[in-house]
């Protein structure tokens, strides 16, 4: 890969967070809106924004204005990363106002011990909801980096206290998780079938990570969580999809259980494509097909476990997929001329038509840019080429 194409398509990048109105008029002040939706011949506009009832238009789409914890933290661990390389001010200034957003406006994380059966330290989905709907990968995502920043910049942590929060939304997702995965059985407000990577191995490894701040035997119930959990992904790996075997390696590397990320990279490694460095895309939220690069659910995650996975250990074939990956990255970054687009990664890319598109679902497709699940991560990954800190 060229440091010098991937920094352009980092500055790029930056500049369409801060262009295209996903930040606001504040610089972060109010968060960062979930995405940017295309609407023209986008059949599932409808349904988007019925489910999300926030947004402002402009032509041709208009911006998912729903504030979520996780699409928020994930883009200001992504501007700490470009304020690492490239010392710009303006990117620091936009993490803190993103963290004092969550922290201090959003009222999206539950400060009480227990309310609405949710207990302290937890993250509701978005803003727009009357009542909590806690997701445990969303929440999983809020403990890692929130505990990543705090290790960074402590006195971020002091000011917030991130570590508290972040422990304490650990312990509650241990209750939530025993519950859920054992009996298979909704836990009260948790949201997500732990069955699945996506959701299971992410918030396993946001229990590890917090285990050792835990009391004794939060700590004790929390390493058997983590091994019973990957014990049964294990079994099941041959079962799972190119974007749940990028989960299951996220987790096992979170959870430090590199014989089994070892094995989970060598089943990610034989989905990808070694010409174009994409696996295909096969997730149930997202159009099908070895042609379409799934940067919602596919592409961003195997990018991001691969280099999690190479922070901690050598693999050569694992080098060489990453690197194909940002090849790839860099070289379909849009580059047309509106605000909205200029810079960012769309949700799919069609490889055979060489353009964005492929068609588009509730989440998943091309019209939809997300800032969290898409853009913020695809960044850390170029970023960490560069030298940057992976929060995983």
């Amino acid at each position: 890969m060229n440091p010098v194409d991937v920094k352009k398509a980092l500055r790029r990048n930056r500049k369409w967070f801060c262009d295209s109105g996903v930040l606001g008029n504040c610089e972060g002040s109010w968060g960062v809106a979930e995405r940017v939706l295309l609407t023209a011949h986008n059949d599932s506009v409808e349904k988007v924004l019925h489910a999300t009832p926030a947004w402002s238009d402009f032509c041709g789409g208009c911006i998912i204005e729903s504030r979520r914890p996780d699409c928020c933290f994930e883009t200001a661990y992504y501007f700490l990363m470009l304020h690492e390389l490239f010392h710009c001010g303006k990117d620091e200034r936009i993490a803190e106002n993103i963290l004092d957003y969550l922290y201090l406006r959003s009222g999206l994380l539950n400060r009480y011990e227990n309310i609405y059966h949710v207990s302290e330290g937890v993250w509701n989905w978005t803003h727009l909801y009357w009542q909590p709907v806690i997701w445990f990968d969303d929440n999983a995502w809020c403990i890692i980096l929130a505990r990543a920043i705090a290790k960074l910049r402590p006195d971020l942590d002091r000011k917030y206290r991130m570590k508290h929060f972040a422990l304490c939304g650990a312990t509650g997702m241990v209750n939530a998780f025993e519950h859920a995965f054992n009996t298979g059985e909704d836990y009260p407000r948790w949201q997500g079938n732990l069955k699945l990577p996506h959701w299971g191995a992410l918030a396993a490894g946001a229990i590890a990570v917090s285990r050792k701040d835990m009391d004794k035997e939060y700590s004790r119930k929390a390493r058997q969580l983590t091994g019973q959990y990957f014990d049964y992904v294990m079994e099941h790996l041959t079962e799972f999809n190119p974007s749940e075997l990028a989960y299951a390696l996220l987790g096992a590397v979170l959870a430090e259980r590199y014989d089994n990320a070892k094995k989970i990279c060598r089943m990610l490694l034989a989905t990808i494509d070694p010409e174009t460095g994409c696996p295909p895309s096969s997730h149930y939220e997202a159009p099908a097909g070895e042609h379409l690069a799934d940067l919602i659910y596919t592409v961003n995650w195997s990018s991001l476990a691969l280099a999690a996975y190479l922070g901690h250990k050598s693999d050569a074939a694992a080098k060489k997929a990453l690197t194909r990956m940002v090849e790839l990255l860099t070289a379909i970054q849009d580059d047309c001329l509106d605000k909205h687009l200029a810079g960012c990664w769309r949700g799919m890319y069609d490889l055979d038509a060489g353009c964005w598109g492929g068609g588009d679902r509730f989440e998943g497709g091309g019209s939809s840019i997300y800032t969290g699940w898409t853009n913020a991560p695809l960044g850390w990954v170029l970023a960490s080429s560069l030298g940057g800190k992976l929060p995983i």
